[in-house]
């Protein structure tokens, strides 16, 4: 509102406003759907990974080959340290051995999953915490 007065004379600054707004709000979007429309459900002996609200990943439990679940990640940013939890799930389909990775951060019902595939005996458990980071909350 401060620099109605300016935009309002400029019409060329004004075209440059108008198009960062929406490269700014079709970010914003773009992040909005990539990490809002994640979820996992467990029907049966069937595990379907939605993907931004429509695509759909359907694993039987039959071709699931293993499950890693991956403890104690971390990733370091500018903001601090996030932890989360890894899933890694081999499978065949068509054929072919392919992979699917998910995160708890992301995912919904995603210990649901993990308490699936410890049950049909599937998990490989993997300490994800590195050494340094060992040694250091041991003392």
């Amino acid at each position: 509102m401060m620099f109605y007065n300016f935009i309002k004379k400029d019409e060329d600054f004004r075209t440059i406003i108008a198009w960062v707004m929406i490269m700014l709000f079709m970010l914003f979007a773009g992040f909005f759907v990539l990490n809002v429309g994640q979820k996992i459900e467990i029907i049966d002996k069937t595990i379907i990974i939605t993907r931004m609200f429509y695509q759909k990943e359907v694993i039987s439990l039959k071709n699931v080959t293993k499950c890693e679940v991956i403890t104690g990640v971390s990733s370091y940013g500018r903001a601090g340290v996030n932890h989360y939890n890894e899933v890694d799930i081999y499978y065949t389909a068509e054929g072919e051995n392919k992979k699917v990775e998910m995160t708890d951060t992301l995912y919904t019902c995603y210990n649901e999953l993990v308490r699936y595939m410890d049950y049909f005996v599937k998990c490989d458990f993997i300490d994800g915490i590195n050494y340094s980071s060992r040694s250091i909350e041991i003392h």
